[in-house]
């Protein structure tokens, strides 16, 4: 697909999703695309989700992301200078947060570090993964929906849900930005 014709200031009838960073084996994006390819089987989004990857995709979810029913609806960009990575997160829809599994006693204590700088922006966030800090943070954002990785029918229903609303120019978030800006480096540090 166009990745200019994408990236058209959130003026296309596709709903974009845009995910930042790497993409590991060990994470819930195995949930997320059995939610993705649900909702492309959707008769209500047709072929109107793309998804674009910055940063890098291990070869194993390269080889699934090639075949259908995602080869059409995904561009893997790799790594970007700064400037072009803010310019894509900015023209995002959606911005994607898929958390690393961890195991039994840490998967609800990981926090990825982008999710501060996916806050900033202001744009919503779908967040995939175990319930616990990072998904109690979205949440409290204003900015994010949580979904566990292990309800596919919600990831695919919520992936609808925001399609529809891009649609219907209903596509909007309610920032808390004072919550939001407890994360500034100057706050943080002046709290010490």
């Amino acid at each position: 697909f166009n990745a200019g014709q994408i990236y058209g200031g959130n003026k296309t009838t596709y709903l974009n999703l845009v995910n930042v960073g790497t993409i590991y084996e060990q994470s819930a994006f195995e949930y997320f695309l059995k939610g993705f390819a649900k909702a492309l089987a959707s008769q209500k989004t047709g072929n109107n989700i793309r998804i674009t990857f910055i940063g890098d995709v291990i070869p194993m979810w390269r080889r699934i992301l090639a075949k259908p029913p995602f080869k059409d609806h995904v561009d893997i960009v790799g790594l970007k200078p700064h400037r072009e990575t803010v310019r894509l997160v900015m023209a995002a829809d959606v911005l994607l947060l898929i958390s690393l599994e961890g195991n039994d006693r840490t998967k609800d204590k990981i926090i990825a570090g982008k999710v501060f700088e996916l806050m900033r922006t202001g744009r919503p966030i779908f967040m995939i993964g175990w319930k616990g800090e990072c998904s109690e943070i979205v949440e409290k954002s204003g900015l994010g929906k949580f979904v566990p990785c292990d309800n596919v029918d919600l990831i695919s229903k919520t992936i609808i849900e925001y399609y529809e609303k891009k649609v219907d120019g209903e596509l909007e978030t309610t920032p808390n930005w004072d919550y939001i800006n407890r994360f500034e480096r100057k706050d943080l540090t002046g709290a010490l």
